[in-house]
């Protein structure tokens, strides 16, 4: 048989096949995931803040998730923000959710929850430091002793002198600090508390590496949830969103007051031995 003419039955063959390939593939019943690209359920869509950051009323809630819902949106994660004039987890704040979650019901949509009144998550809106003062983050850092008379020896960790300009600094005693003069400062390492601030309700940030935190935390923020939606959890309620638990220490390096306690249990020494070291680094030649 010619080889031209064997090409072409091929290649008539081939295409005789592949139109019957595809009337087959737009008669047969196409697989769910295939159809669900063209309209994706809540879950696939994305997912938006829904901030409250005023007083939250029924109709600016409906009207909002409405315009959600005509973007194509599949869900919202409600998130209090900083003019929120609506009580944080008051009895109204809940009335408000349980109408936003009735909304998104009837919208096809899901509703998440934020865990926090602002960022980062932890505080409560100041619960936590309101119910438990003893709970605040503290930071170690660094005070100039010229003047020993006016301070307190007892409330340091440690004491620095600094050799020279260049050099490492060199840990001293209480006796070194009786001496300390201008021309020749004692620096101590001490811990404080840091600041109140407004974004924190008021109150410091919590120490977030303590156990007893995290607990009045879910106690105050999720349990309330719970109480209120639990039938929700896995349905129209799926997720928390937990923003940046946080170390604060701007003025210093974040401490916790636990943790020597915690660094001798595991290493069997005491870290007030290296505080040196871990503060200002170790030269080179020490290493």
């Amino acid at each position: 048989m010619d080889v031209n003419r064997l090409r072409k039955i091929i290649v008539l063959a081939a295409t005789i096949i592949c139109l019957n390939s595809i009337c087959y593939a737009e008669s047969a019943e196409l697989p769910g995931w295939i159809t669900e690209f063209e309209n994706p359920p809540a879950w696939a869509r994305p997912q938006m803040f829904f901030v409250w950051n005023g007083q939250v009323t029924t109709e600016r809630v409906r009207e909002m998730l409405q315009q959600y819902k005509a973007e194509g949106i599949g869900g919202v994660f409600i998130h209090p923000r900083p003019g929120l004039i609506t009580e944080y987890l008051s009895p109204e704040w809940f009335e408000m959710w349980q109408f936003a979650v009735t909304e998104c019901q009837r919208l096809g949509m899901e509703c998440h929850i934020y865990d926090e009144n602002g960022f980062p998550s932890g505080f409560a809106g100041g619960e936590v430091l309101s119910a438990h003062p003893e709970l605040a983050a503290h930071y170690l850092t660094a005070v100039k002793i010229t003047e020993p008379a006016k301070y307190d020896v007892s409330t340091a960790m440690a004491y620095f002198v600094l050799p020279d300009p260049n050099g490492a600094p060199q840990q001293v005693d209480e006796e070194a600090v009786m001496k300390a003069n201008p021309q020749r400062p004692v620096w101590a390492l001490v811990v404080r508390q840091v600041e109140a601030s407004d974004k924190h309700g008021g109150f410091p940030y919590p120490d977030v590496l303590r156990r007893e935190t995290a607990e009045a935390f879910i106690e105050i923020t999720h349990d309330r949830y719970a109480d209120h939606f639990r039938n929700e959890f896995g349905k129209t309620i799926k997720y928390v969103f937990a923003d940046e638990p946080d170390m604060p220490g701007k003025n210093g390096l974040p401490w916790s007051h636990y943790l020597l306690q915690e660094f001798r249990r595991q290493h069997d020494y005491d870290l007030r031995d290296k505080i040196g070291p871990l503060c200002f680094g170790v030269p080179t030649r020490q290493r």
